[in-house]
């Protein structure tokens, strides 16, 4: 049977676990170098339990994909020389910076 759950905890902090050892994807010191506040990422793994009842741990181990830019410019240049020195797809960061871009240009809907 296949035992594959997955969740979308896009909304809530949580806690990640990348280790090398464990990661079988690609570009792994490029995206450990722009784990930084504000960067928005999708990653798949395993969940594992903790200690805490009802905690649960994402043991990333099968991909992880940049999908916005932070607004730090220290971040954001991070990310650059990441992109330039090949430790991450610049086809990657030019569509997290127009998806960011876009955000920050859509109009917020606020109730008058």
């Amino acid at each position: 049977t296949n035992n594959s759950h997955y969740y979308y905890l896009s909304s809530s902090p949580f806690q990640a676990l990348l280790r090398r050892e464990l990661y079988t994807g690609d570009n792994f010191d490029g995206y450990r170098k722009c784990l930084s506040p504000g960067t928005r990422f999708r990653f798949e793994g395993v969940g594992a339990n903790t200690r805490n009842p009802g905690e649960t741990v994402l043991s990333i181990s099968t991909s992880m994909k940049l999908l916005g830019l932070p607004r730090q410019p220290q971040h954001v240049n991070t990310i650059l020389k990441c992109a330039v020195s090949s430790l991450l797809p610049v086809a990657e960061v030019v569509v997290a910076a127009v998806a960011s871009s876009s955000a920050e240009a859509a109009p917020s809907s606020s109730s008058s």
